[in-house]
């Protein structure tokens, strides 16, 4: 992936699927650097049913 490429600015369908799916989830979408290696992660906030009180 080239160093300034933006996956939320792209017009392919499998990255618009994944960005609709972060905003339904309030989840966001980090590419860390893996040595060239195209590498995604999604992180979800945590669950607040499954907090203990």
């Amino acid at each position: 992936m080239p160093a300034d490429f933006d996956p939320t600015q792209t017009k392919s369908l499998g990255f618009r699927l994944v960005n609709l799916l972060c905003k339904q989830l309030r989840a966001n979408l980090q590419t860390p650097s893996a040595g060239g290696t195209a590498r995604y992660e999604l992180h979800l906030p945590p669950d607040k049913s499954d907090s203990l009180s």
